[in-house]
């Protein structure tokens, strides 16, 4: 009721695409400002002396609750594909987390004694809290918003021809940008890159499993599941395909932390993260609708078109954005660094289309999850697969 009334209210005070462009921008600016507070946190208590705070303590907090988080997660999702029907006691909404909760300390606690793990890994700290789980919760209160219902049903075999080349291809774009990086630099692979000896095993597990599953499952929750099957009955299938492509591809390449305090860090900061992939997604769709109309069903010409549209404009709005804005700031030095970021444009564009036309075909959201995922992995290991070849 209170849904309904809301998307009601807003739909009657600034239109129907005025409002859907609007919940994008909050969606947005609730990932920026989580990344922001709970990086922020992190930092400070990161920095505390380990006589004010005990770090096996605190390691053993930090563990116990991004474990709870994942295990009542995986638990809902397969509650949900085994009976999409089933009513959850209101009991047992307390009882499983409380109980996980309760084992996973009691395990971390006793492992920091007998192995080698870092205690409170900040970097991770602050990905898994700071990002993945905002973007869940955001997927979910916006599918509800918009009365739309996340896809979570596993694929059939019938989807293996376009799931197998979706895979592929994210992994090949996902190696361009280090192999070219490392080709331009003359075999320097670029930051990242491990150049004394192999990288540890941790950091190989934490660079090319852990990060990329977290953050490549909740990206096809969110912007595949959540946004694109939303937009898909405002837009029609190409425009809703656009609209995910400009926003995680503009996204990827502008939110970026900047090395500003107060007013010119929040203008750079979620000017940069929150209102430059909404208007690129907004010219996005522009342009295709004075091409031609679209079609709920899209051919194969129809959606290249509309892609190759999409791409021009993200590369516009990145390319002003660095070059202009940047550059009024640093000078000719972030200008020249704006090219770099330029030449990886293609690589995240590449992977947002694959992510949405892959969702589009096979309707479920693993599938761009996995994209995402093996994109973001191959991007991570690339730096190092290029300094061993």
């Amino acid at each position: 009721m209170v849904r309904q009334s809301l998307q009601r209210a807003a739909v009657d005070r600034f239109g129907p695409e005025t409002t859907d462009y609007g919940w994008l921008l909050a969606v947005l600016l609730g990932i920026r400002l989580s990344r922001t507070v709970v990086g922020g946190v992190v930092d400070k208590l990161d920095e505390l002396p380990p006589r004010v705070l005990d770090p096996h303590l605190l390691g053993t907090v930090v563990y116990a609750t991004a474990g709870t988080v994942v295990v009542v997660a995986l638990a809902a999702v397969f509650l949900r594909l085994a009976d999409p029907d089933v009513a959850i006691r209101p009991e047992d909404t307390v009882r499983l987390p409380l109980l996980t909760w309760g084992v996973l300390a009691v395990s971390a606690y006793v492992l920091f004694g007998t192995v080698d793990i870092e205690p409170f890994p900040a970097s991770l700290v602050e990905l898994f809290f700071g990002t993945v789980v905002p973007i869940g919760l955001l997927a979910v209160a916006y599918a509800r918003l918009r009365g739309t219902e996340i896809s979570l049903s596993i694929p059939g075999m019938e989807a293996g021809p376009i799931f197998g080349p979706a895979v592929v291809l994210a992994a090949i774009a996902g190696l361009v940008p280090p192999f070219a990086a490392s080709l331009l630099s003359g075999g320097f692979p670029g930051p990242g890159g491990f150049y004394f000896g192999p990288p540890p095993l941790a950091t190989i597990l934490v660079t090319a499993v852990v990060t990329p599953i977290l953050v490549g499952g909740a990206y096809g929750l969110l912007f595949n599941g959540a946004i694109q099957a939303s937009l898909r009955e405002r837009f029609g299938a190409v425009g809703a395909v656009a609209v995910v492509t400009a926003l995680v591809a503009t996204y990827r390449l502008t939110a970026v932390p900047f090395p500003f305090d107060g007013p010119l860090f929040v203008l750079t900061t979620f000017t940069a993260g929150a209102v430059l992939p909404v208007l690129a997604a907004f010219l996005a769709v522009e342009g295709i609708a004075s091409v031609g109309p679209v079609s709920v069903e899209p051919e194969a010409r129809e959606l290249a078109l509309a892609l190759g549209l999409t791409a021009a404009v993200v590369l516009v709005v990145v390319g002003v954005f660095w070059a202009l804005v940047l550059g009024a700031l640093f000078g000719l030095d972030a200008i020249s660094a704006s090219l770099g970021i330029l030449l990886s444009a293609p690589a995240y564009l590449a992977a947002a289309a694959i992510a949405s036309v892959s969702y589009e075909r096979v309707r479920s959201a693993w599938v761009p999850a996995v994209v995402f995922a093996v994109f973001l992995a191959a991007l991570d290991v690339g730096p190092y697969l290029a300094r061993a070849i």
